[in-house]
């Protein structure tokens, strides 16, 4: 389309646009991927990519109508703007507070969870190309490789979005049946959420909020258990907040979810995890995170989500240590969590499941949160060494053991004599045996 005298149409507009995002992947893959990791020249460098695409649109475009060139060149610019540094056509959903994730299954299939309940979006892609296309700057953005040998890919973006952190993960379409690329995005809000707030909206009570930080200022460690996407995250991540300002810590996890205020928490170090992209044999795990760490002084570790038995290696010498630690995991009840935790160890470990087990000895509080609520908590009473079992009692709403037997227990006092007929959890409450 050569020596346009006429309005340009969207087709054409398009055409352009595809041209310029070609060029960007193609010729400035590199300077896309260092802009995100200068922070402090960031804004800068965005103009300069800025002004280069604004220069290769004049060259492109060869509408002779001046006006009509500006304007398209303008609309242009805002769009390229829109789909470099923010999300395209999704980002409407990315500026909506009350959205926590979105789906995109295919170019014409975006869905996302609002409130808590499930939604299918009018936004689409122009085609397939485009959502690949989209696709690829994310990754470049990011300074991930998606390919044929890294077709899962998870990362974080905690520049572009004013409102949220954002959590991403790939599945490229080698894998997926359908042919195409999928996307899920969790978003953190970065105006963290606090305990208050939770109790606002009716994710845990006034009592069970007081009940908490009373305990976790006390050194207690706490687990937080729950379905995918319960809300497990969010609970820790503001039970962080109420960490003494004088007490050391570290956090480690796989992507940037948990985080504290820093004039707050001056002596807390968060990490992140580094996976080998097939391009790089880099691999700094949990574990190995978790393990180096035990070498400093910190008062408490933070583990992010523990869902394997990679991740839980470093949980026998993190709990051994005696230092306060948190963590969550996936269960549908505080008892089945513990297990599963527990049988991550067994595999990093090759221990028995009671030997696994025994670890929890150590843990003080687990919160059972399911569908972004604080179900029930318990509190584990130490180890039956009679009977080699866990000893574990739900709270009532006041925080007394449900349990009676533990009604005058000293909940620092981890007791190491027991009754035989004293209320024990082991492996055949759950019908699993060692």
């Amino acid at each position: 389309m050569n020596n346009k005298d006429t309005k340009y149409d969207e087709s054409y507009a398009n055409e352009k646009f595809d041209q310029l995002i070609d060029h960007f992947i193609s010729k400035e893959s590199l300077k896309l991927a260092n802009l995100q990791n200068d922070k402090e020249n960031y804004e800068r460098n965005k103009q300069s990519l800025i002004e280069s695409a604004r220069i290769i649109l004049n060259e492109i475009i060869d509408i002779k109508n001046s006006d009509e060139r500006k304007a398209l060149v303008d609309e242009e610019i805002a769009r390229f703007e829109k789909y470099m540094w923010g999300y395209y056509i999704i980002e409407p959903l990315l500026m909506d507070k009350d959205i926590s994730d979105i789906k995109i299954l295919s170019y014409d299939n975006i869905t996302y969870k609002k409130n808590g309940e499930r939604f299918v979006s009018d936004l689409r892609f122009a085609n397939a190309a485009d959502f690949k296309r989209f696709v690829a700057m994310v990754c470049t953005r990011n300074k991930k490789n998606f390919s044929v040998a890294n077709a899962q890919v998870k990362f974080s973006d905690s520049l572009s979005n004013p409102l949220f952190r954002l959590r991403f993960n790939l599945s490229s379409e080698n894998i997926n049946s359908s042919g195409i690329p999928s996307m899920h995005i969790r978003t953190i809000p970065k105006n963290k959420v606090t305990l208050d707030m939770l109790v606002e909206r009716g994710y845990m009570t006034t009592k069970q909020k007081k009940y908490l930080i009373k305990h976790f200022k006390a050194g207690e460690s706490v687990v937080f258990i729950g379905a995918n996407a319960s809300g497990k995250t969010t609970g820790a991540n503001a039970l962080l907040e109420e960490f003494p300002w004088n007490k050391a810590a570290l956090i480690i996890q796989e992507t940037d979810e948990m985080f504290v205020n820093k004039k707050n928490h001056p002596m807390v170090q968060v990490q992140h995890t580094v996976e080998d992209n097939s391009e790089s044999t880099v691999n700094h795990t949990l574990a190995e995170l978790a393990n180096v760490g035990l070498m400093d002084d910190d008062d408490m570790i933070v583990l992010g989500e523990v869902k394997s038995g990679v991740d839980a290696a470093a949980l026998p010498a993190i709990i051994a240590t005696g230092s306060q630690f948190m963590l969550t995991g996936h269960g549908n009840n505080e008892l089945e969590g513990v297990y599963k935790l527990a049988d991550y160890v067994k595999q990093a470990t090759g221990y028995s499941m009671d030997q696994s087990l025994k670890f929890f000895s150590g843990l003080d509080l687990i919160c059972y949160i399911e569908k972004y609520k604080l179900k029930s908590m318990s509190r584990v009473y130490g180890w039956d060494y009679e009977n080699e079992r866990l000893k574990m009692s739900k709270l009532d709403d006041d925080g007394n053991p449900i349990d009676k037997k533990y009604i005058n227990s000293d909940e620092s006092d981890k007791n190491k004599e027991t009754d035989t007929d004293e209320f024990v959890i082991s492996l055949d409450d759950i019908g699993i045996g060692a």
